[in-house]
């Protein structure tokens, strides 16, 4: 039930980092005047950190179940760590 949930979450969010996007590119900014140019450049690149920050997100959330291997290995990465501790 809980990967059913995970990549729900990752098709939401995948899809509204598109949606936002492609809102932003056709809506916003095909009617903003933000003037100077660089300016404008600015805008639509902040706007973009967003879209990425979301897809990015989901990405991370598609990896989630990978990321099993951790916790079996994290006893034995303890111990070769205590081994290397000074004494």
């Amino acid at each position: 039930m809980s990967d059913l949930l995970v990549q729900t979450a990752v098709f939401l969010g995948i899809a509204a980092a598109l949606v936002h996007g492609y809102l932003g590119e056709t809506r916003l900014f095909a009617t903003a005047r933000i003037e100077p140019r660089r300016a404008r450049l600015l805008s639509r690149l902040v706007w973009h950190c967003s879209v990425v920050a979301w897809a990015a997100m989901g990405v991370l959330l598609i990896l989630v179940p990978t990321m099993g291997w951790v916790r079996r290995a994290s006893p034995s990465l303890l111990r070769a760590r205590q081994s290397m501790a000074p004494a």
